[in-house]
């Protein structure tokens, strides 16, 4: 099921509006993600709910200038911001959508879970139709700047200072070694994903958001084939 998406515009503190070349940024939240943060009464707190440790650029929603909500998906939504960000150019604006500036650094990825994961409410929320008496060969989809191999090794422990890194998911779930995971056949339905019209502009050399958007379709599209599939 698609969850609905509100993209929104704010505005940058005109001292940082060099800094982050433009006046103001068009942004997409998951409506639920929105509805809360619009509630925060303290604006300081609302740009942090929004932006965390950058939140100091910020000054606030801009709703006057224009809200729109979405109820087809994440794709739609880049693609409305995208037209946002185009049109309010146009009409002399410095305005610029956050979080694609780190062109050509993300790639989308995926790793075979044990069928224990299956005993977790999350993943099966995440995938309502599965028969949980047959369950189907599960996944987990991600987008890292990280080489593969590498976001895998952080998964499952530590970085290269020792610290602990691992998540739950992947200490608990991921199939081991890495070779187990990362096998043939999720090479092969990347590979298949890559060319499909879902994908927008495959899985590799991605922006933040291209990246997102992919990480959700390669979910839907896995479970479209009849497999189970996770992503954040």
């Amino acid at each position: 099921m698609k969850e609905n998406y509100v993209v929104f515009m704010v505005r940058v503190k005109d001292r940082f509006k060099e800094k982050k070349d433009a006046q103001w940024v068009v942004c997409i939240k998951p409506e639920t993600d929105y509805d809360s943060i619009v509630q925060i009464k303290k604006r300081i707190e609302k740009m942090k709910a929004l932006f965390g440790k950058k939140a100091k650029y910020f000054k606030n929603i801009a709703d006057h200038l224009q809200v729109s909500l979405l109820t087809d998906g994440i794709r739609e939504a880049y693609e409305t911001a995208l037209e946002m960000v185009e049109s309010h150019v146009a009409q002399g604006r410095l305005v610029r959508m956050h979080g694609i500036q780190s062109a050509g650094e993300k790639r989308v990825y995926l790793f075979q879970l044990a069928d224990a994961v299956w005993g977790d409410s999350r993943y099966g929320d995440a995938n309502p139709s599965a028969d949980l008496e047959n369950p189907p060969t599960a996944w987990y989809v991600g987008e890292t700047k990280l080489p593969v191999e590498e976001r895998y090794r952080r998964h499952r422990g530590y970085d290269g200072e020792g610290r602990n890194i691992s998540t739950k998911w992947g200490r608990t779930y991921f199939l081991e070694p890495f070779d187990a995971a990362y096998n043939d056949l999720a090479q092969s339905l990347r590979d298949e994903f890559a060319r499909t019209q879902e994908a927008y502009r495959g899985v590799e050399n991605l922006n933040y958001i291209e990246a997102k958007i992919n990480e959700l379709e390669f979910a839907e599209w896995l479970r479209s084939k009849g497999y189970g599939a996770y992503a954040k």
